[in-house]
């Protein structure tokens, strides 16, 4: 009881610090910003330095107006990013699981010219769309 007590005090913690406001958004940014820039090349070959300061920039461009309070009420994309994780979270491990279960037991099967993954992947893409979008129509409450 006493330990289980101390790590719900070690994550209140953190929250209080602003891991969820500020460092997980901020993580999250950097690193999709970064990875795409380093696949694309956009920005040339061997340019990993310019990758990071872009991403930087990004990210910061993210967070720091979140933390000021200058997005408008329900388009503050660090609110919509928490609101749409717990979602996009379940729905990833959901299918991790599915795909696990069609490659032991369906991987070859095709349903009107889509492998069972490519279903999968279809679906994927109309949930995360209708998450976000569901965020975004209503408006984001935290």
């Amino acid at each position: 009881m006493a330990n289980n007590l101390m790590l719900e005090n070690f994550f209140i913690s953190l929250d209080k610090w602003g891991l969820t406001d500020v460092m997980l958004p901020f993580l999250l940014v950097f690193t999709i910003v970064f990875a795409v820039l380093e696949k694309t090349k956009v920005l040339g070959v061997d340019k990993k330095n310019f990758n990071v300061v872009v991403a930087l920039v990004l990210a910061f461009s993210v967070v720091i107006p979140h933390l000021t309070g200058t997005y408008p009420i329900s388009y503050d994309p660090v609110d919509i990013i928490n609101g749409a994780l717990p979602s996009v979270s379940i729905l990833v491990v959901a299918i991790m699981m599915l795909m696990i279960l069609i490659g032991v037991f369906a991987h070859d099967q095709v349903f009107l010219g889509l492998t069972m993954p490519g279903w999968i992947g279809f679906f994927s893409i109309l949930a995360i769309i209708f998450i976000f979008g569901h965020l975004l129509a209503g408006g984001v409450t935290m």
